[in-house]
């Protein structure tokens, strides 16, 4: 223990006599360090200098990784410390490429192989359904490595249009973290049915209001699950919502769930639209979503913005693929008979 001591203190030390030199260096006076030193032994408070390094040394520090920390947030969340430790590492290790290639685009085409050689493909098929939730786990494995968040990952496929720009929707398979596992004493129901609202105008207050509305509906006999995050994400232009830190969201009346549930489960939530990639967002285009991929972990601060979005929208885009295929053979079988 006293080496550690020791060891910190002569760190200290050096660091003094570093930002010294480099007072020196900046105000072109060659006795800084020396002036320094004297002066806090008049001060008498010499025999703390390598602590007070040690401490803006620290300060320093935190200062840094908490800016840092800051940029990779979402939306002025901040990402935790492990998140941005796991970004680092993996911008040296070059491992995103990797993982694509390996892991994500070698299941899809397994997948893609698969499903050409049946005639009919349905999305009750249990073999298709085990398929997709492997799909899932891969994901969450993927953004595990990446990020360091341990994620549920969960599609949902949207089943028809219904009045006044709502959509129904069903969660079609799910991967529980073991997180959540650990942590939950119930697993959740994926069974209701939820309602998603596509929304001409991205209006964050008029959104809220509407699924306020809908949920003071819902008590009177609409069973509908409504949740804003899904509405934003197939109602904007970039096609996904983020957000590290949902109670926060809910107190700025930025977000509203009609599960009471939901922060048993999740904190931080992102959710992206299965569909292809395009750059507008005119009405119709809602009609090309087959559904949502969302990404939700206990843990607050889980996601980075940088991140994220490209692999988990690179994931929706490969599921909407698979999705595709499904859905133009089933309409298919349809137009035949």
């Amino acid at each position: 223990m006293m080496k550690v001591i020791k060891w910190c203190l002569g760190l200290g030390v050096s660091l003094f006599s570093g930002w010294g030199n480099l007072c020196s260096i900046c105000s072109g006076q060659e006795t800084t360090t020396l002036y320094l030193f004297k002066l806090w032994e008049e001060l008498g408070l010499a025999k703390f200098l390598p602590y007070l390094n040690i401490l803006v040394v620290i300060i320093v520090v935190y200062l840094l990784v908490y800016w840092a920390c800051c940029r990779l947030g979402v939306r002025n969340v901040r990402c935790s410390v492990t998140c941005l430790i796991c970004c680092i590492l993996n911008s040296f290790k070059n491992n995103s490429e990797y993982y694509i290639h390996q892991f994500l685009y070698h299941k899809k085409y397994s997948l893609l192989k698969a499903l050409k050689h049946k005639e009919v493909i349905k999305f009750e098929d249990v073999v298709l359904q085990n398929a997709i939730e492997e799909y899932l786990r891969i994901c969450n494995d993927i953004i595990h490595r990446l990020i360091g968040a341990d994620c549920s990952v969960n599609a949902k496929l949207i089943n028809s249009k219904l009045e006044n720009g709502y959509f129904e929707a069903t969660t079609y398979k799910r991967y529980t973290s073991e997180t959540e596992k650990k942590k939950c004493e119930s697993p959740r129901l994926s069974e209701g049915k939820l309602k998603i609202k596509f929304h001409e105008e991205v209006n964050i207050s008029k959104t809220i209001t509407c699924v306020d509305n809908d949920i003071a509906n819902s008590l009177q006999g609409n069973k509908y699950i409504r949740n804003s995050a899904y509405d934003f994400a197939i109602s904007s232009n970039v096609r996904y919502w983020m957000s590290n830190n949902l109670k926060i969201d809910l107190k700025q009346n930025k977000f509203r769930c009609s599960n009471d549930k939901w922060s048993t489960f999740y904190n931080s939530i992102a959710i992206f639209t299965i569909a292809p990639p395009t750059d507008n967002r005119p009405e119709e285009e809602s009609q090309s979503i087959i559904g949502l991929l969302i990404f939700d972990s206990l843990k607050s601060n889980a996601f980075t913005t940088r991140k994220c979005k490209l692999m988990m929208g690179l994931m929706a885009h490969m599921l909407y693929e698979l999705f595709n295929i499904i859905k133009q053979n089933r309409e298919k079988k349809k137009w035949q008979k």
